[in-house]
């Protein structure tokens, strides 16, 4: 499994369903209704910056007592 090494990391699609284990029908979802955060390089290509990653994860991060 690939691991970020750096915070300025860009991350491709393919990094992200990797990282995550998600289907891109997934990820689709959650940059669609959930916010989730990446740069449109062009009409087929995203980009994901790790930092905005990392933020995103802790804004949307729940835990056991708050329910979902």
């Amino acid at each position: 499994m690939r691991e970020p090494t750096q915070w300025n990391e860009v991350l491709s699609e393919g990094d992200i369903l990797e990282v995550f284990a998600i289907k891109r029908s997934q990820l689709d979802r959650l940059r669609n209704e959930k916010g989730f955060p990446f740069v449109k390089v062009s009409n087929t290509s995203r980009v994901y910056l790790f930092p905005d990653v990392a933020d995103w994860l802790c804004k949307n991060r729940r835990r056991i007592s708050e329910g979902s």
